[in-house]
């Protein structure tokens, strides 16, 4: 295997194979994709308690200390050799 181009779930399989010690992860992404959570102007205006609700807690969890310590377990160790 000279190189691969993975992300995601297929890059997270793959490194818990045989081909883990093979594989070098580059601290650097290929890519990067923004994504966004819309909620309409309708959506809003029917619902503005839930619509809040929804802000809050995607607020809390990226906050949480959970999702941070699960966020660097996806990323695994940067710039080493596996």
């Amino acid at each position: 295997l000279v190189a691969a181009a993975l992300g995601g779930g297929d890059a997270l399989r793959l490194m818990r194979t045989a081909y883990a010690q093979q594989i070098e992860v580059i601290p650097t992404p290929l890519i990067e994709k923004p994504y966004y959570l819309m909620l309409s102007h309708a959506f809003v205006a029917q619902h503005p308690d839930l619509a809040e609700r929804i802000w809050k807690t995607v607020e809390e969890v990226r906050t949480s200390a959970f999702y941070r310590r699960r966020e660097h377990e996806l990323a695994g160790p940067q710039g080493g050799a596996h």
